[in-house]
């Protein structure tokens, strides 16, 4: 390759990384927790305190899939994958 062919090469688009509520942050941590499983394999879910529950409401997980958060793998049992862009907005919302 010669060096004006490195010169002119398209750099990915910048992505802005959104702000995360609470329950946005919560819903994050735990889909990344599962690793792809769908929410009903996880052995805690049941016994998951008020906050984590109202964190991976249906709202919640709309507005992660439309922010580009999260991708859903699969249809019966919904499975989420949490993205790069995901895991980049949960570290910089996490709050010691």
């Amino acid at each position: 390759m010669s060096s004006r062919g490195r010169l002119f090469t398209r750099l990915p688009p910048l992505v802005r990384v959104p702000d995360l509520s609470d329950a946005m942050r919560l819903a994050l941590q735990w889909l990344e927790m599962l690793e792809g499983r769908p929410l009903c394999e996880h052995p805690n879910f049941r016994r998951m305190d008020e906050a984590e529950r109202r964190s991976i409401r249906p709202v919640v997980l709309k507005r992660l899939i439309r922010e580009g958060l999260i991708e859903v793998m699969g249809l019966s049992p919904a499975r989420y994958r949490v993205t790069k862009l995901g895991k980049v907005a949960r570290s910089l919302g996490v709050r010691s």
